[in-house]
Order: C-alpha cells, then structure tokens, then sequence
C-alpha cells in the first residue's frame, strides 16, 4: 500500500468515476484503475463498487476511505511544515466566491495576504452560493467563500465575518419621507420587489428571515430577478421596486444619494460571511495559508 493508491482510491471515492480521478489527478485512467486493483489485491478484498454509470466504496471501502483520508492529510501536513520551515508559500490557489465575498471581502484580504507572500497567485471564480459549493465539491476550486450554509456534511465552514443585510428603497416619496431608520415589515409585501436568483445566498437569508417574521415569501410582488446586486441596485435607484442586500454592496450607493438603506428590524439582521472546503480533501500548502490568514484574523472590516 502506497499513497499513489491511496490518492488514487481516494479521489474515485470523492467523485464517484476513474475518468474523473484521473482528469483530477493528471493519469491515465487505466493508470489509476490499476492503483485501485493493486490495492484490492493487496487487501484481499473489493474496494470499488463499478458499475456503469458511477463507482462508489464497498463497505470495506467505505472504512478504508476514512483512514486514506487521515493519511493524505497527514502527509499534506507533514510536507507544508517543512516547506513553512523554508518559508515557502508560493504557486496558484483557485477560489470560487459567491457575489458579494468576490466583490467586497476577497479584494483586499488578496491584497493584504500577498503583502505577506508576494509569490502566490489566485485563480477566482464568480458563482452564486450554490454554485461556490458546487465548485468546491467538484474539485474545480479548493476553497470558496459564501454567505450562506449548504452541503454541511460534506463541506467545513469557517466563519470571517458578519454582514448585515438591509432593505433598499429609492431615494424618493414614499421612501424618503421615513424618518425611522428601520423598515416596517408589514410594508415589504405592499411594494414592488426585486429578488436575486434562487441559488443566492442573500436570496435564502432573505426568504428564511422573511418566513420567521410571519411573510410568505411567495407573497412578495416580484417585479424582477436579478444575479447580481449591482444591478439591483441600480434598478432601485430608477424606482424599479425594492429589495433585501447586503449593506457591503448598498453602501457605495447610499453614500451618493442614490437609494436609502433601512435596517430589517431593532436589533438588525445579520449573517454570516464564510470560507469552505472539502471536509475530506486536503488542501494544498497555499489554500491552507490562506485559510488561515482568513478565517484566523478575519476578513478586513
């Protein structure tokens, strides 16, 4: 048993296909059927379900994977100490980011962090939250960040920092008369509104919070779907209707006249901005650093 087996047996398991594994890992895919039959033989015992559509862990599999994932992370481990004792954090980190985290948290933690480690690059990729997790789970980004939990038992989430989410109106009659600073919600479902696309992150905050707070989501009167919170801001601001956001992305806005932000109640509703990755795939040396540097100090404020 070595760990080119292992890593090999791993990686079927994590994506349930040897072409996958193999795309994954840079082989061939007879090269890695060959890793996962070497191991078989050795442990006397069928590891790998194959069938024609997918290949999934046998029980015996399924206690194997567990160890294998102790061991790749240990090694992991292991190699990135050495590399720290060297100072040497450097290459290519691919992060996948819902819209918010992409637009107004990952700029200047990139920026602060490579103050410390001049040599890394970042690779980023823009989805919504469902897509961040999507991206994570299929290997295409090691670590993403989001404003919403999905996939919990598969992923580990680290929380960075908080981000409110406020109501935004145009800066005109009715809206601009209020003097409160919070929005009545008995009002949301009178006004026209504008909501983000079903995978958002601030979509389901929103229809969770509205739900708690007596509203049916399906009560609102959509005018617009919108996958991106400058356009709906912008839309906003020309009377569109109103909507729910982050006050990170209202705040450029409202500086300059062009919508009001109200708070979502007395004590203001508030979330949670993330950092995740793969509960069972180690991470490289760069990712880990980052996710330290992150999740450790907190996203800058």
């Amino acid at each position: 048993m070595d760990f080119k087996q292992l890593e090999a047996f791993a990686y079927v398991v994590d994506f349930g296909s040897f072409s996958k594994a193999a795309e994954k890992l840079h082989l061939t895919q007879p090269t890695v059927s060959a890793h996962i039959s070497s191991l078989e033989s050795e442990l006397e015992t069928q590891l790998i379900v194959r069938t024609s559509k997918s290949a999934y862990p046998s029980d015996v599999g399924k206690l194997l994977y567990e160890y294998a994932s102790d061991m790749l992370s240990l090694r992991e481990n292991a190699i990135e100490m050495c590399r720290q004792k060297r100072g040497e954090v450097n290459g290519v980190v691919n992060i996948a980011a819902s819209t918010i985290p992409y637009q107004y948290v990952l700029p200047t933690a990139l920026a602060d962090f490579r103050e410390i480690h001049p040599d890394v690059t970042f690779k980023l990729l823009r989805y919504d939250s469902a897509g961040v997790v999507s991206a994570v789970l299929s290997g295409k980004a090691e670590l993403g960040m989001t404003g919403t939990v999905l996939e919990a038992s598969k992923l580990v989430y680290h929380d960075i920092r908080d981000d409110e989410l406020v109501l935004i109106t145009p800066p005109l009659p009715p809206y601009s008369q209020k003097e409160s600073s919070v929005f009545p919600l008995e009002e949301i479902p009178k006004s026209p509104f504008i909501v983000r696309e079903p995978g958002s992150g601030t979509r389901k905050e929103t229809e969770e919070y509205l739900q708690k707070s007596g509203i049916d989501p399906a009560s609102l009167q959509v005018v617009a779907q919108m996958d991106n919170p400058d356009a709906v801001k912008s839309a906003v601001s020309q009377g569109l209707g109103i909507s729910i956001t982050s006050k990170l992305s209202a705040v450029d806005f409202e500086k300059l006249g062009l919508l009001k932000a109200f708070s979502l109640g007395e004590e203001k509703l508030i979330r949670k901005l993330y950092i995740t990755h793969h509960k069972n795939r180690p991470l490289s040396r760069i990712a880990k650093a980052f996710l330290r540097f992150v999740s450790g100090h907190g996203a800058p404020q």
